[in-house]
């Protein structure tokens, strides 16, 4: 499959690296490196998919131009809009075009979050079989003073959004919506 990689930062750098020869061009505004400074000035017949690795501002409406032109799009991870019905529009984009539209989490892969998932598969088989495991929790940091002493913070933390989400309950909706 043929992609363009747009945004050259460090995540757009390593999308690239993992595409390989599958990469047809790269786009970034900035950065002197990238053959295109716009999503739209790649001919539409060179490519097939896009990775995106933008900032959040500009992401809806990229997507929506990708999505318009029957490309598929990975689109690194927060996606945010200022209204649900925008995303729902991406949804309805990427169907009515044939097209996929996923929303990345780029550090599933990565060696050192790899090696904590296998350690927690590994001590929740433990639990399972002995029936006899304690967890805990630690928040390490560089700097002392940075994070609490005690954890105290959560409950109050969790009342304060409680409190601010029964004033305004928001619909129910299935993930994706």
């Amino acid at each position: 499959m043929r992609v363009i990689v747009v945004g050259l930062g460090v995540q757009g750098k390593k999308r690239l690296a993992v595409a390989g020869n599958e990469a047809v061009a790269t786009v970034d505004p900035v950065n002197p490196d990238a053959k295109y400074k716009s999503v739209e000035d790649v001919p539409l017949g060179s490519y097939d998919a896009a990775l995106l690795c933008i900032p959040d501002e500009p992401k809806i409406k990229v997507i929506s131009y990708l999505l318009s032109n029957r490309k598929h799009v990975l689109v690194e991870k927060p996606l945010f809009a200022d209204e649900p019905s925008r995303l729902l529009k991406l949804k309805q984009l990427a169907e009515a075009n044939r097209t996929v539209c996923y929303t990345a989490y780029n550090h599933r892969f990565e060696p050192r979050f790899v090696r904590m998932w296998e350690f927690y598969l590994a001590a929740s088989e433990m639990s399972f079989r002995e029936q006899n495991m304690m967890v805990m929790q630690i928040q390490l940091t560089k700097r002392q003073g940075v994070v609490p002493i005690t954890r105290n913070y959560i409950a109050s933390e969790e009342r304060r959004l409680a409190a601010a989400e029964n004033k305004r309950r928001p619909p129910l909706r299935l993930a994706g919506e």
